[in-house]
């Protein structure tokens, strides 16, 4: 699966809807998956720690915070579907076998809590000597491993089942499979 129109593909296969070609068809199932598809990606990232979305990074630092009661403000990163943690930049220089390296230190740290998001891409703070952002993050398709591409692919198909057919019987056996408890469910 490389792309969001194999990731529909199987989604609309679940709910025995007519597959697509493009998100540009002129059919139902592709008005409604162009509308929504991105949407519904982000939500199942949302859902869950998938360790394969989550990474940590460094924020650029703005010349000004954009709102006056914060001293600073930092660029988030592009990919940033959701913060996981803030930390405080800690760098100590360390010298061994005449090399000197830099430690950025989130070990032991507990996770910085004193900042607001402007705008979905500005974190303001009062601390300036750098920020580090621990988030889960937009992944292409082509790197979902399989489980959440079935996760997804569920996901999406619980959603469709109000949209195409009206199926909400075979809506709750979706949601029972996929969000069930015990050993009925798949991702509990």
């Amino acid at each position: 699966f490389t792309s969001g129109i194999q990731v529909s593909n199987l989604a609309l296969t679940l709910v025995g809807a007519n597959s697509i070609q493009s998100f540009e068809d002129d059919s139902q199932e592709a008005q409604i998956m162009k509308q929504n598809y991105e949407l519904w990606v982000v939500q199942c990232f949302e859902k869950y720690q998938w360790r394969f979305a989550i990474h940590s990074g460094e924020c650029s630092k703005l010349e000004s915070a954009p709102i006056p009661q914060w001293e600073y403000g930092y660029e988030l990163p592009a990919d940033l579907i959701q913060i996981i943690a803030v930390f405080k930049k800690n760098v100590s220089p360390e010298t061994l076998g005449g090399v000197t390296t830099y430690k950025n230190s989130m070990e032991g740290e507990p996770p910085y809590q004193n900042y607001q998001i402007f705008a979905n891409n500005t974190l303001c703070t009062d601390y300036g000597d750098g920020i580090i952002v621990n988030y889960k993050k937009r992944v292409p398709e082509a790197t979902w491993p399989a489980s959440f591409v079935n996760f997804v692919a569920y996901y999406m198909a619980i959603q469709l089942c109000a949209l195409v057919g009206r199926q909400f019987e075979l809506q709750k056996q979706l949601v029972a499979l996929t969000f069930g408890s015990g050993s009925n469910s798949v991702y509990q």
